[in-house]
This record gives C-alpha cells, sequence and structure tokens, in this order.
C-alpha cells in the first residue's frame, strides 16, 4: 500500500477552497470558511492572504419539489461575502463557474462550432475559417438562471417555459 506525502494540519495551509454543492449547515459553514480565508489558509493563526476561493455554480434559487424555489448556490456566495466584508479589511475574493456566468454560454459555443467544423470537415467558401452556428438551442434546468445567462450573451434568447419533476 503506497502512503502520500504526510501533512502536519498544525502548519499546512489551506492552498484553495472549492464549493462544489449547496451547503446544508449555512452558519457553521460561513463559520468555517471566514476562519481559513481571513487566516491565509490556516485558521487560528492569525490574518493572512486569502487562498482561492471557487464556487462551481452560482445559482441564486433554484426549482425543487416544494412549491417554491430554494435558495442555491449564489445565495450562499452572497450571505459568505456579506459576513467576510465585515469582519475583514479585504474584500472576498472569488471565482464562479457554471449559469449564469456569460463564460460558460461562449465556452459552449465554441466547442460546438469546434465540433460543427470537425465532424463535418465542411470548408465554407463564404467564410474564414468555419461558419459559426446561426442558431443555438439550450436546455436548462433553471429558467431564471438559465435565461439570465443566456441573454448576457444573446439578448434575443427565447424560453419555452417547461417544468418536470421527478
Amino acid at each position: 500500500m503506497h502512503v502520500g506525502p504526510r501533512y502536519n494540519v498544525y502548519s499546512e495551509t489551506v492552498k484553495a477552497v472549492f464549493i462544489v454543492s449547496d451547503p446544508v449547515d449555512w452558519g457553521r459553514d460561513i463559520q468555517v470558511l471566514c476562519d481559513v480565508l481571513r487566516s491565509g489558509g490556516l485558521p487560528g493563526r492569525g490574518n493572512g492572504c486569502q487562498p482561492p476561493l471557487y464556487f462551481a455554480a452560482d445559482d441564486l434559487e433554484y426549482q425543487a419539489a416544494f412549491p417554491s424555489e430554494r435558495l442555491g448556490m449564489g445565495a450562499f456566495r452572497i450571505a459568505l461575502e456579506s459576513v467576510y466584508n465585515r469582519i475583514h479589511q479585504e474584500t472576498l475574493k472569488y471565482v464562479s463557474f457554471g449559469k449564469p456566468n456569460p463564460s460558460v454560454f461562449k465556452n459552449a459555443e465554441e466547442v460546438l462550432n469546434q465540433l460543427q467544423y470537425s465532424n463535418h470537415n465542411i470548408n465554407f467558401k463564404h467564410c474564414e475559417g468555419p461558419c459559426p452556428l446561426k442558431t443555438l438551442y439550450m436546455i436548462g434546468d433553471n429558467p431564471l438562471v438559465d435565461v439570465k445567462g443566456s441573454r448576457l450573451v444573446c439578448p434575443t434568447s427565447l424560453v419555452y417555459p417547461l417544468r418536470l419533476f421527478t
């Protein structure tokens, strides 16, 4: 059995924080995150440089089986940011991936254009390089976030309301 390198939890700093799912206990999680982020990655050792913070999504709300929307990771980020900015001199720095970030939509478009060109090996005479797709359709799970994100990229987005729950 291979044993990896040993870490001393009293001196090894947290290098980065990844939030990949909605927290269950916001109060506890905000406290732990504030301890890690404002200490430079080593809670209980004073203030330091904030380690990088990444969120997997930024949905403010999402639809679940409950009749009204539930607060999502975006709401948790806002709560964390509010508390952190009140207790620390520096503002919270973070990167948020996923919808409604326009980079997600632009990346999808680039990938689809690359696939269109490579799969069909078409050489369009009237385009320099592959012709961009004229229309893109997206199927989303969160209309509010999906619409916001798509409209940041393309103001003429169209939404067809559809709700399916299993």
